[in-house]
């Protein structure tokens, strides 16, 4: 499910905040290098922009959006609960470049209230319909967080769905970005910095995902929305093209489970089921071997722990297969739909074209019609018009003989 959140920014929110006190340089440029808030002011807004920001519960998708728009419905997450539940859009008309952005907040993987399947067959479903709507991304923004002292299962995980949903062509119109950075600049965060980039986000930097920076910041001050708007502007220059998956599924006609992200997710779930079960043996053989009393209940608690989680997997492996059933199924019918409106707009035509074909036979018809009756009238007038000179000459030649017999007679 998607929802749709509309506001409508504008270069006075920024005045506002700067009459307020607010300090520093602003960064509000846009793809030029100009005032993005100028360029507002150039004219109306040309074609939009679709822009899909992901990274893991915490990394501040929401922050980055609510400091872009203003947006209250964009919620900003204080604790390890996420706040984005589903794919939500907002759209700021006409901000940056002249152009209408719209800012597509995608759900971490990690999210606690919908598993990491749902959130890809979201995710997937999503990209189908805007290529059928002609919605292609000019971007992914990749949030994460610098203050995380270690690269987290979920935020890897999330990386490799954004591989596999975009693909290697598509690279070039990523952003990587670090956020939360402090003034100044943390020794220790440069290093993280060098880390992600020659290590875990190098393969899409090879393949010409770009990277920046972002200050953390909850309170939409002037400093924060023009940081916000940079990036966003960083990113309108971009070639809209069609991610991996939406040719798969659109061009190649695969459903869900077939395209190379959908085996990366089931294949993630059967290596996460895999560790669960090495995790209980490992447990049950502990409890097992274990004479101290207190830290074999221990053992047995871990035991049930990772029996539980076992059983949350399994479930989350059937609503998996049960969403693709019901989201190929939406998909078929969508096909047949397309596919018998195709046939009867081909009847349709065919129909037109025999009309067509019938009018001009039809035409045809009366044109040698009135060809037969033209060469029938011309025919008389050419025969009433051979006895007028033959009637004339006639009355010509006895005129003449009548001169010649009187000059005849008078000599």
């Amino acid at each position: 499910m998607v929802s749709n959140q509309r506001f409508h920014a504008t270069c006075e929110d920024a005045e506002d905040d700067a009459r307020e006190g607010a300090e520093g340089n602003t960064n509000c440029e846009d793809a030029e290098g100009e005032p993005a808030c100028e360029s507002v002011r150039r004219g109306p807004a040309r074609e939009g922009v679709n822009l899909l920001v992901s990274g893991v519960t915490g990394s501040g998708k929401s922050t980055l959006i609510h400091n872009a728009t203003g947006d209250s419905n964009a919620k900003i997450g204080h604790d390890l609960e996420s706040e984005t539940k589903e794919i939500s859009e907002f759209t700021i008309p006409g901000l940056v470049g002249g152009k209408t952005v719209t800012l597509v907040d995608m759900p971490g993987f990690d999210d606690t209230h919908t598993g990491s399947t749902e959130i890809f067959i979201q995710m997937a479903d999503w990209l189908k319909k805007s290529h059928d709507e002609n919605k292609l991304l000019s971007g992914i923004i990749f949030l994460h967080d610098i203050t995380e002292t270690r690269f987290k299962d979920s935020a890897r995980r999330t990386i490799e769905m954004i591989e596999e949903l975009s693909g290697e062509s598509f690279a070039q119109n990523i952003l990587l970005v670090t956020n939360k950075w402090d003034t100044p600049v943390n020794q220790m965060y440069l290093n993280r910095e060098r880390g992600l980039k020659e290590k875990y986000w190098k393969q899409l930097i090879d393949r010409g995902a770009k990277t920046d920076r972002y200050e953390y910041g909850d309170a939409v001050s002037l400093k924060m929305k023009g940081g916000a708007l940079r990036i966003i502007a960083s990113m309108v220059g971009n070639t809209p093209r069609p991610t991996k998956i939406q040719e798969e599924m659109v061009f190649e006609n695969k459903d869900i489970r077939e395209t190379d992200a959908g085996k990366l997710m089931a294949k993630t779930l059967e290596s996460i089921q895999r560790e669960t079960d090495k995790k209980i043996q490992e447990a049950i053989r502990l409890a097992n071997e274990e004479k101290d009393q207190f830290q074999k209940r221990a053992y047995e608690m871990k035991k049930r722990e990772e029996l539980k989680h076992k059983e949350e997997i399994e479930k989350e492996r059937e609503r998996f297969e049960k969403r693709l059933e019901e989201i190929t199924g939406t998909h078929n019918k969508e096909a047949e739909r397309q596919k018998e409106e195709a046939k009867m707009q081909k009847e349709e035509l065919e129909r037109h074209k025999e009309e067509i074909k019938k009018q001009k036979e039809d035409f045809d018809q009366a044109l040698k019609k009135e060809k037969q009756r033209s060469d029938e009238r011309l025919d008389v007038e050419v025969v009433k018009l051979s006895n007028t000179i033959v009637s004339t000459l006639g009355q010509g030649l006895a005129f003449a003989t009548t001169i010649a017999e009187c000059r005849f007679h008078h000599t």
